[in-house]
């Protein structure tokens, strides 16, 4: 998205490898990207699963919509997933009682919101507790980063149960 008033910081443009002139060829007017994004987000059918959803993402759509003008609307969070929560969980060998599907947005609430020293559920964490092989000098590139999400995701299910957040519609 083009913002004529971006700004990165030195130390985020270097772990993020940020080029401004790429950006630049690159970027979109907001409001286009955010009608197609929309269109996921709020899609019933669709689930939408990130890392650190609850403690991150969240703010961040919630920025766009106040920037956009927009009305801040949670309302996806409901058939979303935290994978940041559900390591953090499956860390603690806490699960989900499936029966209770209408608080899983609660319960991963709760799980986002521990905070114990040693305990990591960062990303590439993630990836080598899963024994998925990744590229350490691509990692948070956006593109590479949701690859690898998906790919985690997988792998924990085996560890976390996740109801069903869409039914039959």
């Amino acid at each position: 998205m083009w913002w004529p008033d971006f700004k990165i910081s030195d130390g985020a443009a270097k772990v993020t490898r940020f080029n401004y002139d790429f950006y630049k060829s690159k970027a979109k007017d907001p409001r286009e990207v955010y009608e197609i994004f929309k269109k996921f987000l709020y899609c019933p059918k669709t689930i939408p699963v990130c890392q650190n959803l609850l403690g991150f993402d969240i703010y961040m759509v919630k920025n766009l919509q106040k920037r956009l003008g927009e009305k801040v609307d949670y309302s996806y969070l409901n058939r979303s997933i935290d994978t940041k929560a559900l390591a953090m969980a499956a860390l603690k060998g806490l699960k989900f009682d499936p029966s209770m599907a209408t608080n899983f947005l609660a319960w991963q609430f709760r799980m986002a919101s521990i905070v114990e020293k040693g305990l990591k559920t960062g990303q590439e964490t993630l990836l080598k507790r899963y024994g998925i092989e990744y590229e350490k000098d691509r990692l948070h590139e956006g593109v590479y980063d949701v690859e690898c999400l998906g790919k985690i995701f997988q792998k924990m299910l085996w560890d976390i149960e996740v109801p069903n957040l869409i039914g039959d519609k």
